[in-house]
C-alpha cells in the first residue's frame, strides 16, 4: 500500500475544519468541470481521484494531488481503480489525514470502476442486477468521505433528454442519483459558451433535470441564476451569500 503520510506534510488538527459539502458538476466532455473543480486548490488542500484520466491539463501544486500516485520521478497520469480508492480512503482515516477537498473526476466513470472491478471480483453476480450492491458501495464511501469532514466536488458527464436537446441530466442512472442524493448538496450545470466563456447554472430550471437532486432546494433555488467563467471561490461565496 502506497504510504500518503507526507501527501501534504503536516497534518491539520480536524476542529479546524467547517462542514463538509458534497457539490456535483455536470456538463459536456471539454466544457471545463475539472478545471473549475481544481480552482478549489485556492481554497485549500485538494485530492484529485482520477477516474477518467483526461487531466493532461491538470498540473498537480502545492494544495493539489493526484490519485493514483505516481512512483517515479515524473507524473505518470494513471486511471484510479475501485480498490486503489477504497484503499486510499480508508488509509486517510486510519491515519487521521486532513484536507479540504476531494474532486472525484467523474462519478459516473466511478460507477464503471466499481462496477467492473466488483463484477471481476466476484463481489457481485449479475452485471445488471449487481448494480444495487455498486450503488450501496457508492454512496456507503461518499459518505465516510463526508464524516471525515472532507467536501467532495464531483465531476459528470451530461446526456440530452427525449428529442428535445435542450433538456440535459447527470449520465446517472436514476436509481444512482436515489443513492447519491442522501448525501449530495449541490448541482450546478457548467455550460461553454464560446473558447473564452464559460457559464455555471446554479438555479433550478425545467430544463436542467440534475437540479432535482439538490437536497437543499428550498435554498438553492434562491441563488443568482448563473456566474461567468467561475472559480470554486465564487461559487462558495455566492452560496454563503444565501445561507
Amino acid at each position: 500500500m502506497t504510504d500518503f503520510n507526507e501527501l501534504f506534510g503536516e497534518v491539520k488538527p480536524r476542529g479546524q475544519y467547517s462542514s463538509s459539502v458534497f457539490t456535483v458538476i455536470y456538463g459536456s466532455i471539454g466544457c471545463g468541470k475539472t478545471t473549475l473543480a481544481t480552482t478549489a486548490q485556492e481554497l485549500g488542500k485538494c485530492v484529485l481521484i482520477n477516474f477518467e484520466n483526461r487531466i493532461s491539463h491538470i498540473d498537480e501544486t502545492e494544495n493539489l494531488r493526484i490519485i493514483p500516485r505516481s512512483q517515479s520521478e515524473y507524473r505518470e497520469d494513471i486511471m484510479c481503480e475501485d480498490k486503489t480508492f477504497t484503499g486510499f480512503i480508508k488509509y486517510i482515516k486510519d491515519n487521521n489525514i486532513k484536507f479540504d477537498y476531494l474532486i472525484i473526476d467523474t462519478i459516473d466513470e466511478m460507477f464503471n470502476k466499481f462496477h467492473k472491478g466488483m463484477l471481476k471480483r466476484g463481489e457481485i453476480g449479475d452485471s445488471f442486477y449487481g448494480r444495487q450492491q455498486v450503488y450501496d458501495k457508492m454512496w456507503e464511501i461518499l459518505k465516510k468521505i463526508k464524516d471525515l469532514g472532507i467536501s467532495i466536488i464531483a465531476t459528470c458527464h451530461s446526456k440530452a433528454i427525449g428529442d428535445n436537446s435542450m433538456k440535459i441530466d447527470l449520465s446517472l442512472t436514476d436509481k444512482l442519483k436515489d443513492k447519491v442524493n442522501m448525501t449530495i448538496d449541490n448541482v450546478f450545470y457548467l455550460k461553454k459558451v464560446d473558447d473564452t466563456k464559460r457559464t455555471l447554472i446554479l438555479k433550478a430550471s425545467e430544463d436542467l433535470y440534475a437540479t432535482k437532486l439538490t437536497a437543499k432546494m428550498d435554498v438553492y433555488n434562491n441563488i443568482p441564476s448563473s456566474i461567468d467563467n467561475p472559480k470554486w471561490i465564487d461559487v462558495v461565496e455566492t452560496i454563503k451569500g444565501v445561507e
